[in-house]
């Protein structure tokens, strides 16, 4: 019995992008424009990734920066572009947003943002330094 050409080239594209994405990295650079924000797996924390563009929108004062927000705690933790950490107690969700992988990671902005079981770190990216915002909203200095 013939396959026909058409469905061998379909079969091999197929097999080629499921290579592909069992060898991708788990980490993505966003050339962000606007702001990037996700959840955890176990929807405990969102974090929240903005520019110059939108710095002092949305709840993120002053100047570049990265925000988690916590339900159980009722934190909000901010980290500016200099890795100063501020914290408050709040919780306000952004409605849907995708979720980030626990092991995966999204940088944007000069700052990565890493789901880990432990909870959403949040990191300047060339420093290291920032924050871990745990599922029950305990915050850790990194770096």
């Amino acid at each position: 019995m013939r396959v026909p050409l058409r469905t061998l080239w379909k079969q091999a594209i197929a097999l080629v992008l499921a290579a592909t994405a069992a060898v991708a990295p788990a980490t993505a650079s966003l050339g962000a424009t606007r702001p990037v924000w996700f959840y955890d797996p176990g929807h405990h924390s969102w974090c929240w990734i903005t520019g110059p563009r939108y710095a002092g929108t949305h709840r993120i004062p002053d100047s570049t920066g990265a925000m988690c927000e916590n339900k159980a705690g009722h934190v909000r933790v901010f980290l500016d572009d200099h890795g100063k950490i501020r914290t408050d107690r709040y919780w306000y969700a952004p409605g849907p947003a995708p979720l980030l992988r626990y092991g995966h990671s999204v940088t944007a902005w000069g700052f990565r943002l890493t789901s880990e079981r432990a909870g959403m770190l949040v990191v300047v990216a060339h420093t290291g330094h920032g924050f871990l915002i745990t599922p029950s909203g305990r915050v850790v200095r990194e770096g």
